[in-house]
């Protein structure tokens, strides 16, 4: 290829990763739009999954910090989303004493979304202040206490949510189509996230902290930019949660859907956007598969009679062994590539590695390791990449 088409090259390669998750998945959506409304309710419920897998995997995935509390900015954003577009006549019965500023005013649902996202970004921008700092452990528990207290506060600010009881009235307006779209910006978002420089910089810390923060990356504040605006995601799908159910309570946002979110990721991939995508659809079929036989219904022409709660088991049970025997996931963490750039971009690395060994293609020694540009770590700081795919320590 001429060097005029270089840069028409690389911006396929660019949109690729994005263009290729989001075209089978339209076709998939195409598909579930010819069957019955049952189906396609079920579908939507799948892809509020995905943004939500899709706002973990932007933070915990780039990052490598532990969170379980990223459901509470889903509550923000549904409660937040659910305010502005309840009607006024059904939101003076179901919230008699909320302030006359959310009492008075009804927005769209594109508009209440947006909004749904700034509040959970603000919230996520405020939590991270104190909760950045910390990794391990500690921040997988701290952040869990973060679930818990906007689990409290939505259980008893009772004039605004409703308090323990079920906020109804919420329009179901949520189409398949509407879901797909969001899902997409999505998708776009991370990806373009995952690829940028802030993005690469926190993947850097991911990989080796204290050599990141050696070559000048302020390693909290990546932090923060990534948990703000996997907030923001969160909070699109808040909303996206609420105009799906038409109803709910301080008891849809907790541990059984974070431990769902979790699996879902962790099934397909903790590091890559095509895992998240990937495990979200493919965990979703499991679960719905699971669900219908256990209320006793059939999937095409198979009814398998399972006790109730075995989904919940089934799920604990593969997170189990996809820890033990594929920690990358299924899609062992790699992110879609253009077709055959990878093995044009392995065939400059192999001749050179051919030609300063004199023809011979023997290994090189571990003492051998680079410490600038590329190295066999997968770091390459001064480019803002992280790849770490070649000596990427996994469990036995």
């Amino acid at each position: 290829m001429t060097d005029q088409h270089q840069p028409v090259r690389r911006w396929f390669e660019g949109v690729w990763p994005t263009v290729g998750l989001v075209a089978p998945l339209g076709l998939l959506v195409a598909l579930v739009s010819l069957g019955t409304p049952s189906l396609q309710t079920t579908a939507v419920g799948a892809l509020v999954n995905l943004v939500m897998v899709v706002g973990l995997q932007m933070f915990w995935g780039n990052s490598g910090v532990l969170s379980f509390g990223h459901i509470a900015f889903v509550a923000v954003g549904a409660y937040t989303a659910a305010l502005l577009t309840i009607p006024l006549t059904t939101r003076a019965f179901v919230l008699p004493h909320l302030p006359g500023m959310l009492a008075h005013r009804q927005t769209s649902f594109v508009v209440a979304t947006v909004v749904a996202a700034l509040v959970a970004a603000a919230v996520a921008g405020l939590v991270s202040l104190p909760l950045m700092r910390l990794s391990g452990t500690a921040a997988g528990i701290a952040s869990f206490a973060v679930l818990i207290i906007v689990q409290d506060v939505a259980s008893n600010w009772s004039d605004v949510t409703g308090g323990l009881g079920t906020l109804t009235g919420v329009p179901t307006d949520l189409t398949l189509w509407g879901a797909y779209a969001w899902t997409v910006v999505v998708i776009a978002a991370a990806g373009a996230y995952s690829y940028s420089r802030s993005g690469r910089r926190l993947q850097a810390s991911r990989e080796d902290e204290v050599a990141a923060l050696a070559l000048g990356v302020k390693v909290v504040r990546e932090r923060r930019v990534a948990f703000v605006v996997s907030g923001a995601v969160m909070g699109v799908a808040g909303s996206m949660y609420a105009h799906w159910l038409g109803a709910f309570g301080p008891g849809d946002f907790d541990i059984d859907l974070t431990r769902l979110i979790t699996v879902m990721l962790i099934v397909g991939g903790l590091r890559s956007v095509f895992g998240a995508v990937v495990g979200s659809v493919v965990m979703s079929v499991v679960v719905v598969v699971l669900n219908r036989w256990e209320a006793g219904q059939s999937v095409g022409f198979v009814s398998i009679p399972v006790p109730t709660g075995f989904s919940n088991l089934l799920l604990s049970l593969v997170l189990v062994l996809i820890l033990l025997r594929r920690p990358d996931g299924i899609s062992r963490s790699r992110e879609l590539s253009w077709p055959g750039w990878n093995r044009r971009r392995s065939r400059p690395a192999k001749n050179a590695a051919r030609d300063s060994s004199g023809g011979r293609q023997d290994a090189a020694p571990p003492d051998s390791v680079g410490c600038h540009g590329e190295t066999d770590t997968g770091f390459a700081f001064g480019e803002g990449s992280a790849t770490a795919e070649s000596t990427a320590i996994r469990p036995t």
